[in-house]
């Protein structure tokens, strides 16, 4: 049985721009997935960083609905749960975020980062 998943940011921009960044196995879990997710987090990481990044639409989180994804917003149970995963103390805020919205949620987080696939296998899995 496949997991539904929430992707990380770098994976939304991936799919979003067709890159090649993007596995064709990541694809094919994504294509399979029951429910896949996008979270408010990485809207607001992209905005952030929207000076650096370039072109991009003006409403992301339709932009990530028309790919059929869901929007999952931040909540406070996501927040406690951040700081429950303590081994990513110290790491990228958004990553810890999207951690603790996938635990709390029984997502698998599609990420590229190797830092989180080899601290938390049991809740990632590979872009």
């Amino acid at each position: 049985m496949t997991s539904s998943l929430i992707l990380d940011t770098s994976v939304l921009v991936w799919w979003a721009q067709n890159s090649k960044r993007l596995s064709f196995p990541a694809r094919e879990v994504i294509d399979q997935a029951p429910e896949v997710y996008f979270s408010s987090v990485s809207v607001l990481e992209l905005e952030i960083k929207r000076q650096k990044m370039g072109k991009m639409p003006d409403n992301l989180d339709d932009e990530f609905r028309r790919f059929g994804f869901a929007s999952l917003p931040f909540n406070g149970q996501h927040a406690t749960e951040v700081g429950r995963i303590t081994q990513l103390e110290g790491h990228d805020p958004f990553d810890r975020m999207l951690a603790g919205q996938a635990s709390v949620s029984n997502l698998k987080l599609m990420t590229s980062d190797s830092y989180l696939l080899r601290t938390l296998p049991q809740l990632t899995i590979a872009a």
